[in-house]
């Protein structure tokens, strides 16, 4: 019984060690996740850029105080300097995501196509499949 046990605690180890992980495949976003994102990445970006020049005008216009060893104006520069900074790569993110999302739609859509039947004139529609490409 102690070889039984042993034996499997010995393969249970060895599937565990020696196994693959399989990582799932991404989901591909289609063009409204893709302007969406742009659209979102775009607003951080420019609230973010807004927030950085408020720092930086706030940090030149800080009293220095009678010592003159107050730094906080300098501080406040520094931190706008890097929002500012930080807002470059949403707005690069923003254009590619824009660009992705443009880049091909499909779409399907009911059709009208007049057809004689009998000795009258109908309309009929039927499902058609839209694909544009952006070059």
């Amino acid at each position: 019984m102690k070889k039984i046990i042993s034996l499997i605690m010995l393969l249970s180890v060895a599937a565990k060690v020696f196994s693959q992980q399989i990582n799932p495949p991404k989901k591909q976003l289609s063009s409204k996740e893709y302007r969406s994102k742009s659209t979102d990445q775009a607003i951080l970006g420019g609230s973010r850029l807004i927030k950085g020049k408020g720092m930086i005008f706030a940090g030149l216009n800080v009293q220095k105080n009678a010592t003159g060893f107050d730094f906080s104006g300098d501080v406040m520069e520094a931190f706008g300097i890097v929002a500012v900074g930080g807002c470059i790569p949403l707005f690069i993110g923003a254009v590619h995501n824009h660009k992705k999302g443009k880049d091909i739609s499909a779409g399907l859509k009911l059709e009208n196509s007049l057809s004689l039947q009998q000795l009258k004139v109908s309309s009929t529609s039927f499902p058609a499949l839209s694909v544009k490409i952006n070059l």
